[in-house]
């Protein structure tokens, strides 16, 4: 019904427009937004290929994964020549009457059947999600919803509200676990600035949209800075940010280390103390030292240093990703955090969508016939990763020449204007296959990528995870393809020579202004000795991102300390920064600083050499699982892998999104209200005893959370039978099974007095015994139990097993002293 349906569309009968939004009202899971979204592309390439701006390619891809995912179907006259001159190339049959089908793997055993059944939707395979998780009154408030996604998201959360000042929190939860809920809470709960940095356009867009979706009592105060704002926007934020109105403020780092007024702006609200939260996103980014990197994101520590003086070491500063290496935790501690006041909170888990596939190229030639018939045949929407520049240029040359138009690049010197409009012609879906550096993927968060193709072997296993990472997020199953040509060379350009280095530190010294006996302001934009003329001429973006690599790389081994840092929009905008010379006199001499920077730049080199060798390693490894590679780059993750080289059915670990390691403990005692403490008078625990016969379940667990108000309880305790009353409590509310977790994993997170609610004709014992232990840490806790209810491991009720008063609930609320005790 549905392809004879779209059959008459493209034979002009019918709507298109309402034929899409009919499939769009009717989905009713992923499966069917992605039959939608196939049917939508084929009919926008049919009328673009009508106008002429839709290329044959373009089409007949379009036309082959309609197929494969919706059915076959009878196609106008036009359509069917075309098919007919070129179809074969693309997978595409003719039958009789001019039905359309087409051949699910042409790729000759490259490519499993079933790993494209899945892909395709043909086969469905459910992938471990972690169960909601109990919400409470602070959620249901402010957003509305009555449970958080996960458990996960909730211990990020409440870590994230009771974070100290001046401290510093790691946070990893796996793409589609929320961690943006983090920062909105923090903005919806703070009394004051949460400034949120963003690595791209849309996705800063994309973050305010959602907060003010989830936030709609504060919408007006959340704001993005940022593309596409005139000045007078501009301007009318800083106004707000003047008068302090502004609760969560989204930006782009280029924005803030570009921007002096807005800047300023903020150092003066952080001196006032408005400031209270600074979260950076994709912090993982930060690390990115390649050619690619984002020199803004590098200088947001030393932008950090300057608000945390200004504010008096009250800010909190959060960083967020979905996965971290040990290597990248520490560099981020290093830059992020101050005197030991770091925590690190992870909830790694690898990723489930994707299936890898690995195709060897004896030559280049090979490679080139390899990825031009992935990119006819394999489903979009699609990226094709390579690692330089002029790489991702010819692919864009070569596709072109085989008829596609719907596709761009997007590179490390693609300008920022260029790269806002392919982003947003991304996500919109006019384009169909991106062409990439690393540089495409920092905060790029379409759900529907469907194939990432890697036609060069990226130079570690990190970043090619974090670039599969782009497929899939709609939690569906897509396609990993890593073309591998046996004569590929090493990458060698991703760190300076010494000579080079050399050159670049002596120019920009030449050319500084010192501040002082060891302070210089250098401009980053200085061509170095080695260039000729010419160069010096047509010097650009790429020459001072070598310039502030050089400074980093000083900074990373101890030779320079960075103090501040301004950025003059004159010329094409112009980065100027301050410097400390740590070794002044080594810094000065060449020789001698030859020699130390040889002894650095080996280390980094090798550092370099053994992530390009681990990754040769997981290719020629047939044996052991792609995801046992992972977890090694990320010990605190469960091994899975949706398919590989070494298996093809699906290995899902069976576990939830907990804490696999201990949280050192940060929050050291316990606060306890006065009027609690004049209710248990010195006692560690309290017996609220449960009411016999008669007394209504809603009736006490209405008392129990105005008992959690007046005594301000820090953490709530709920059986899983009385989940429906965990919206009510304005607390931390547990499940047992969380409770016993948190207590054995994050203890800071229970550093006040405790409430735990016990079944009525049964009790935990875990429970009880942590209770105990809580006792004895001096933890106020409050037991709302039957007071003969026998605790079997000890053999006594639990009257007997407690020494400090017991109390009714009306005793607690009418603030009756108590009347019996034990």
């Amino acid at each position: 019904m549905m392809t004879r349906r779209v059959s008459d569309v493209l034979s002009g009968v019918g709507s298109s427009a309402q034929l899409v939004d009919e499939l769009g009202r009717n989905a009713r899971d992923q499966y069917d937004v992605m039959r939608k979204t196939y049917t939508e592309r084929l009919l926008d390439c049919w009328y673009g290929y009508c106008k002429g701006t839709v290329g044959d390619a373009d089409l007949l891809a379009a036309l082959r994964d309609f197929v494969l995912v919706v059915g076959g179907l009878v196609v106008p006259e036009g359509l069917l020549q075309l098919i007919k001159s070129q179809g074969a190339l693309f997978g595409l049959i003719v039958g009789p009457g001019g039905f359309v089908n087409a051949e699910l793997n042409p790729f000759a055993g490259t490519v499993s059947d079933g790993f494209l059944n899945q892909v395709y939707g043909k086969t469905r395979v459910n992938g471990l999600v972690e169960a909601p998780a109990m919400g409470d009154q602070i959620l249901a408030s402010l957003t509305g919803y009555r449970c958080y996604k996960s458990f996960s998201q909730k211990i990020a959360v409440h870590s994230a509200l009771r974070l100290p000042a001046g401290y510093t929190l790691m946070i990893t939860l796996p793409t589609g676990a929320g961690k943006s809920l983090v920062t909105h809470m923090l903005a919806g709960l703070t009394e004051g600035l949460t400034l949120c940095v963003v690595p791209t356009v849309s996705l800063g867009l994309d973050q305010t949209r959602q907060a003010r979706e989830t936030l709609p009592k504060q919408r007006s105060a959340i704001v993005y800075y940022g593309g596409y704002l005139s000045q007078q926007e501009r301007a009318q934020i800083r106004s707000l940010l003047q008068d302090m109105t502004i609760r969560l403020l989204i930006v782009s780092p280029e924005a803030l280390i570009r921007n002096e007024k807005l800047r300023n702006e903020i150092l003066e609200v952080a001196k006032k103390g408005f400031l209270r939260n600074l979260v950076l996103d994709e912090a993982h980014i930060v690390q990115d030292w390649g050619s690619d990197f984002r020199p803004d994101f590098q200088l947001l520590a030393l932008l950090r240093r300057q608000l945390i003086a200004e504010s008096r070491i009250r800010l909190r500063t959060y960083l967020l990703s979905a996965t971290i290496t040990e290597e990248t935790e520490s560099v981020l501690k290093e830059l992020f955090s101050d005197e030991g006041r770091f925590v690190a909170l992870r909830f790694d888990a690898l990723r489930q969508e994707q299936r890898y596939i690995l195709a060897k190229a004896r030559n280049s030639g090979e490679k080139q016939r390899l990825v031009l018939s992935y990119c006819r045949m394999l489903p979009k929407p699609m990226i094709v990763y390579e690692n330089k520049p002029d790489d991702v240029e010819r692919w864009k040359r070569l596709l072109r020449k085989q008829g596609f138009l719907r596709i761009a690049e997007f590179t490390g010197d693609t300008p920022g204007e260029v790269r806002n409009h392919v982003i947003e012609a991304w996500n919109k879906g006019d384009i169909d296959i991106v062409l990439a550096t690393s540089a495409f993927g920092m905060g790029v968060d379409k759900p529907n990528v469907r194939t990432v193709i890697h036609a060069s072997v990226p130079e570690s296993v990190n970043r090619f995870y974090q670039e599969v990472g782009r497929g899939g997020r709609d939690g569906l199953p897509c396609l990993s393809l890593l073309v591998h040509c046996l004569d590929e060379k090493r990458p060698s350009e991703l760190v300076l020579t010494v000579k080079k280095m050399l050159s670049r530190w002596f120019s920009m010294l030449r050319q500084g202004f010192p501040q002082g006996h060891d302070v210089v302001l250098l401009d980053m934009d200085v061509p170095p000795e080695h260039f000729s003329t010419e160069e010096k001429a047509r010097r650009g973006l790429t020459n001072r991102n070598w310039n502030i690599a050089v400074i980093l790389f000083f900074v990373r081994h101890n030779l320079l300390e960075l103090t501040d840092l301004e950025y003059e929009h004159s010329q094409g905008g112009r980065y100027h920064i301050w410097v400390r010379l740590l070794k002044p006199r080594l810094l000065q001499d060449r020789e001698k600083l030859q020699g130390a920077l040889e002894a650095y730049r080996l280390q980094e080199v090798q550092k370099i050499n053994n992530s390009f060798s681990a990754m040769t390693n997981m290719i020629t490894d047939r044996e052991t699982c792609w995801g046992q590679h992972f977890v090694d780059l990320f010990p605190s993750a469960e091994h899975s892998c949706g398919g590989c080289p070494a298996h093809k059915k699906p290995l899902f670990a069976d576990y939830g999104l907990a804490l696999k390691d201990e949280v050192p403990v940060y929050l050291v005692g316990y606060s306890c209200s006065q009027a609690l403490g004049a209710v248990m008078k010195g006692y560690s625990n309290l017996l609220i005893a449960q009411p016999g016969v008669g007394a209504t379940e809603p009736d006490q667990m209405r008392k129990l959370a105005a008992i959690v108000r007046k005594f301000e309880i820090s953490v709530v305790v709920l059986p899983c039978a009385l989940q429906d009353y965990a919206s009510d409590f304005c607390s931390l509310v547990l499940s047992h099974w969380e409770f016993l977790h948190v207590v054995q994993k994050h203890r800071s997170l229970v550093s006040g007095p405790v409430l735990v609610v016990f079944d009525q004709d049964k009790i935990s014992v875990n429970s009880f015994s942590l209770c105990n232990l809580l006792e004895q840490e001096g933890i106020p806790v409050l037991y709302y139990i039957a007071e003969d209810l026998v605790v079997s491991a000890y053999g006594k009720p639990v009257k007997q097993l407690l020494n400090g008063y017991k109390v009714t609930l009306e005793e607690m609320l009418g603030g009756h002293r108590c009347v019996s005790g034990q």
